[in-house]
Formats: C-alpha cells, sequence, structure tokens
C-alpha cells in the first residue's frame, strides 16, 4: 500500500482513513517469537557463527595469496611481468 492509502478522500472525512488503517494494521501485526536476549545459549552461538566468519574470511584470503603465488610460478595467463 502506498501512502496515498491512508489519507481520506475528498468527502470521506477522518473515519475512512482510520478503517483502512485498522485493517492494514490487523493483517501487517503478527506477533514474532520471543527472544531472550539474556540467554547464554544465544550468545554462545553468536560467537560461534562470529568466530567462523573471520576464520573464513582467513581462509579465502591465505587462498588467493596462495593462488596468484601458484600463477606466479607456473607463469600462467593473468600474470603480471
Amino acid at each position: 500500500m502506498g501512502a496515498n492509502a491512508m489519507r481520506p478522500r475528498p468527502g470521506q472525512g477522518i473515519e475512512g482513513a482510520k478503517s483502512e488503517s485498522v485493517v492494514c494494521n490487523a493483517l501487517i501485526a503478527l506477533p514474532g517469537p520471543v527472544v531472550n536476549l539474556e540467554s547464554p545459549r544465544l550468545w554462545r552461538a553468536f560467537r560461534k557463527f562470529n568466530r567462523n566468519f573471520k576464520r573464513i574470511a582467513r581462509l579465502q584470503e591465505e587462498n588467493a595469496r596462495l593462488l596468484e603465488a601458484m600463477r606466479r610460478a607456473q607463469g600462467g595467463p593473468g600474470v603480471a611481468a
């Protein structure tokens, strides 16, 4: 719905805009899962994810360096002499 959907139409008054917004809010407002932000398990999972994410980034950098060194050693295409 665009911004104009909530504005009252000429001759409609404010009541029409209120009833439309109630319908829209009823469709949008779905309760989500309750998350305990104090949970040690949650923070342990975040730390594990972060650790793995950093490890993957380090491995990708190392692989890129090794691949470039291998290309230089073999004198393959795309090597700047």
